[in-house]
């Protein structure tokens, strides 16, 4: 289960919400600028604009998020945003050690591990 966020919170949550949202620069910081970024992105994926990250919005940032399986993506900032909440080292690059991580986050969540992200 994500945590839910909020302005004011700063983690590595708040970094993936912003690569996932497309928010320039990411960080960990959840700022009033990423609040108004959010509540545009949170009206345009029919959720309600509160500037809070809950269930649904996670639920919504889930589902438009692209999936680096695609080996497009393995590099960047999306690679990043799996490596973050997989806790491997978020160097951006979809490798082998990420591959173990997914791996390994995949098992202990009772998912099969096929390393298939998104």
């Amino acid at each position: 289960m994500l945590p839910t966020l909020r302005h004011g919170d700063k983690n590595v949550y708040v970094e993936v919400a912003q690569i996932l949202t497309d928010y320039e620069p990411p960080g960990e910081e959840f700022s009033a600028y990423f609040v108004s970024h959010l509540t545009n992105w949170q009206s345009r994926h029919c959720c309600t604009p509160d500037g809070v990250i809950g269930p649904k919005t996670w639920t919504a940032i889930a589902e438009n998020a692209p999936t680096v399986s695609d080996k497009s993506l393995r590099k960047g900032k999306y690679a990043k945003a799996v490596q973050l909440l997989v806790g491997a080292d978020p160097d951006g690059i979809f490798g082998r050690k990420t591959e173990d991580a997914v791996k390994v986050f995949q098992s202990e969540h009772g998912l099969k591990a096929d390393c298939i992200v998104g």
